[in-house]
């Protein structure tokens, strides 16, 4: 127990340096990661058909029995009342279970005054208990059990003997609990291992083993009656059996084990029950007893065998014991795989002091493909028949996947992207992956189907297409290793999106078919294309997904591809200005929203879009407008167009139309769609003009006869037209006023006066006059009348491009009195 906590902070200490590590395409995605009760802490995994998984926990020191299917849904979990340990549980046919182990006996079975024996039960997949039965005397216990073609089983075990001793067991029982014979070996501790042989004759190759002083192992050979054929007896001593397989042809058995005095060795024996070889593969040493703990036989008859003392050491012997390949390093056997087809074998290694491990791979004549060092501590390993290699950590909680030229093409850690350690890793026949923690805790991996997301930009016109790529990381493998084909429905589903608008919906069914060759074991991809419409339409991101399901042999590891529809690009411009006039119309500036092409866009993103902008360098200054009116034009949900006016302002002076020029480089969109300018900025120009003016004429007083000196007479003025009010001509040219003397007059010019400046009547355009004054002078005369003096209005010259200036009606004409 000291040892291991030391190799986990070793191990820990490594991950910690090897965080590094870079990590290629994760070829297997995690199916399920889910932890199975509070307090909970799994004790074995069994590994069922169609990818479910069978789990013994314990809580305190109750177990309880989990069924999970594929996807790690509980199907049902329940309390194993009564056993004390669970030390098998085996997937038997028609989706059923058998759990062998130590029980409380149910007195209710009649077993007063025995408190502990032997247990089996067969559970199916409703949770419902087929079979319970309670074997041997007081402190018996079960080890071991297979279901015969018959339908009978096979339990074996130990039972006490004796004061102190136990002697090992093996037995069958018919499919109603009645046990048809039972063979012990008084001489053995327990029996934990056997093979069932034949095929019309049924034969039982038994393993005792000897844990104790004075115990000895035997391999015994049962016919269906449960006689012996034949009691072979293994020389060594306090020989403990850790690996058997029974060669189904031609009846023979190889064993491995552990010797106290001798070592690890493997044995071979003929069907007759005689030893064809005993070799000693890990001597023993004085640190400690030899751990051979791997076996594994090919049908070509190799022997892969591997185990750990003082150093590691590892073999593949042909069927007559010796030696293809043999090897030894200094860290521990730690994993083994042999493909039974090809004969093409793996070995890893770790050192923990060293903190490196070591791969090999061995061909089938014996010959090492490669043999290199490797940075994980990798304690599983399977051959595919297409020569990969898959490498598992427990320790590490990482999945590493070689070529058969022995290239890594793929590497990952299973969760997080970091090392985590668990307690044991396992295969499935499929190719499936699973890792069980040391408390409740089980991540399973296997090979499935994702589908991507896609982000495409509304088309301008016509359709644009979406192109979903789905993915298919491997395939599941029959137990022969041959990949499955996989099938998959797909369809496209509305969300923001609609069909209505944005795309057409597509339906229909992938397959994906694995070639004869293995270029595409991984990554196989195939492609959806769904259509997306053109509209006149700014909407913001509109989404839509392509679905996956009814999956058949794989998992849907992400089942929704998301559709992200962008806005195509789109323009706000410029479509018209409305001139203002001072006091009387506001400057109008009119934008819309429109298409690259110019075609018109309605906003339809359920929120205004905005667009800001500050006032330019116009001709119009803060008399002419209200310049504390920040631009702004909303476009409102649903509409195409939106307005601005500038705030025209009435001043007395009398001016040149100006422009007011809005620079608007702002715009607020809170749907994320690609509005913008056609430039940097829009830069509007508009106008505002004065409203219309006109010309008064007044008379400036009565003159006497003898004022012979130049004097004003009349004056005309420049007036608002609106209100009369008082202008200033600022417009740079001057206002040209045409009068003339009413000839119906008493006074008469040239007679009774005479005007100086009537020909070039004229108020200056200098931004400094108001009007301007009609001079002239009164002549001398005798004649002792008063006479009057009439001036009208005839016509007024504006300058170019000012606003009209009339004539005022009520104030056209004027008069004075020339006295005596």
């Amino acid at each position: 127990m000291e040892n291991t906590k030391i190799h986990r902070v070793l191990m820990l200490f490594l991950l910690g340096i090897l965080a590094y590590l870079p990590m290629k395409a994760q070829y297997m995605p995690v199916v399920f990661d889910k932890s199975y009760g509070t307090n909970n802490k799994i004790q074995q995994v069994c590994l069922l058909a169609g990818d479910e998984v069978a789990m013994i926990g314990k809580e305190g020191q109750k177990y309880n029995l989990t069924w999970a299917d594929r996807v790690g849904e509980v199907v049902f979990s329940l309390p194993l009342i009564g056993f004390t340990t669970v030390n098998q549980v085996k997937e038997l046919d028609d989706n059923k279970l058998l759990l062998v182990g130590q029980s409380v006996v149910n007195n209710a079975k009649g077993r007063k005054g025995i408190t502990l024996s032997g247990r089996a039960v067969i559970i199916d997949r409703n949770g419902k208990m087929a079979l319970n039965l309670y074997i041997g005397s007081q402190g018996s216990d079960l080890l071991n059990g297979a279901l015969l073609r018959s339908g009978s089983l096979m339990l074996s075990g130990t039972e006490p003997m004796g004061t102190n001793g136990r002697q090992g067991v093996i037995l069958k029982v018919d499919k109603a609990g009645k046990v048809l014979y039972e063979y012990k070996h008084a001489e053995s501790g327990y029996c934990d291992l056997f093979d069932v042989l034949g095929n019309s004759t049924e034969y039982v190759c038994a393993a005792f083993s000897a844990g104790k002083e004075k115990e000895k192992a035997a391999i015994v050979r049962l016919d269906d009656k449960g006689k012996p054929f034949y009691i072979t007896t293994l020389p060594s001593g306090q020989f403990k059996v850790t690996g058997m397989q029974a060669n189904i042809n031609d009846g023979s058995v190889i064993v491995i084990g552990n010797a106290t005095a001798n070592g690890g060795i493997v044995y071979k024996l003929r069907p007759e029950g005689d030893i064809v070889f005993a070799k000693t593969l890990i001597p023993t040493t004085q640190e400690g007893v030899a751990n051979l703990n791997h076996l594994m036989v090919g049908r070509n008859g190799n022997i892969l065998v591997g185990g750990s003392g003082s150093r590691g050491h590892y073999a593949l012997l042909r069927n007559d014991g010796t030696s293809l390949y043999s090897g030894s390093s200094n860290g521990g056997v730690r994993g083994m795989g042999m493909n039974p087809v090809t004969g093409e074998s793996v070995v890893t290694t770790y050192d923990v002091n060293g903190r490196r491990g070591t791969f090999v791979r061995i061909s089938a004549t014996g010959k090492a493909e490669f043999d290199r060092t490797v940075d994980g501590n990798f304690d599983q390993a399977k051959v595919f028949n297409n020569g990969e290699v898959l490498l598992l950590s427990s320790d590490e909680g990482r999945i590493s996947m070689y070529s058969a030229q022995g290239e890594k093409e793929f590497d990952r850690y299973i969760t997080d992207n970091k090392p985590t350690i668990f307690k044991q890793a396992l295969t499935a026949a499929s190719g499936e992956v699973v890792f069980v923690d040391a408390s409740n805790r089980l991540v399973k991996l296997g090979h499935g189907l994702y589908v991507s997301d896609v982000k495409i930009t509304k088309p301008v016109n016509g359709t644009a297409t979406a192109v979903f790529t789905v993915t298919l990381t491997g395939y599941a493998t029959t137990k022969e290793g041959a990949p499955i084909p996989v099938n998959v429905d797909y369809t496209t589903r509305e969300l923001s999106a609609t069909t209505a608008s944005n795309f057409t919906p597509v339906k229909g069914k992938l397959s994906f078919t694995p070639s004869p060759g293995t270029a595409d074991r991984y990554l196989v991809k195939q492609d959806i294309e769904v259509p997306v419409k053109a509209n006149d339409l700014i909407e913001g991101s509109k989404e839509f997904e392509l679905n996956l399901s009814a999956v058949q042999y794989s998992y849907l590891v992400k089942p929704a591809g998301k559709a992200v529809i962008e806005d195509q690009q789109s323009l706000v411009k410029l479509i018209r200005t409305e001139k203002g006039e001072e006091g009387g119309q506001d400057i109008l500036y009119e934008l819309g929203l429109f298409k690259t092409d110019g075609t018109p866009l309605t906003n339809a993103t359920g929120a205004h879009i905005v667009v800001d902008g500050i006032y330019g360098e116009g001709t119009a200054d803060a008399l002419d407008f209200d310049k504390g009116l920040t631009p702004r034009v909303v476009f409102e949900n649903g509409r195409q167009k939106g307005l601005f006016y500038a705030k025209t302002l009435e001043d007395t002076r009398y001016e040149l139309p100006k422009t007011v020029v809005v620079n608007f480089n702002k715009i607020h969109n809170l749907s994320g769609s690609n509005v913008s300018f056609d430039g940097e900025l829009l830069s509007c120009s508009g106008m505002v003009i004065d409203q219309p003016a006109k010309i008064a004429i007044a008379s400036l007083g009565d003159h006497r006869v003898n004022n012979n000196v130049v004097s004003g007479f009349f004056t005309v003025s420049l007036l608002r037209a609106s209100d009369g009010a008082l202008q200033t001509n600022a417009t740079g040219s001057d206002v040209i006023v045409n009068c003339v003397p009413v000839s119906e007059a008493t006074a008469k010019e040239g007679k009774d006066y005479v005007f100086t400046n009537l020909h070039e009547l004229r108020i200056s355009g200098d931004g400094n006059h108001s009007s301007a004054n009609v001079n002239g002078v009164v002549l001398f005369s005798t004649d002792t009348l008063e006479k009057q003096v009439k001036l009208n209005i005839k016509s007024v010259n504006q300058p170019v491009g000012a606003q009209p200036v009339g004539v005022s009606e009520a104030e056209r004409s004027a008069e004075f009195t020339i006295r005596k």
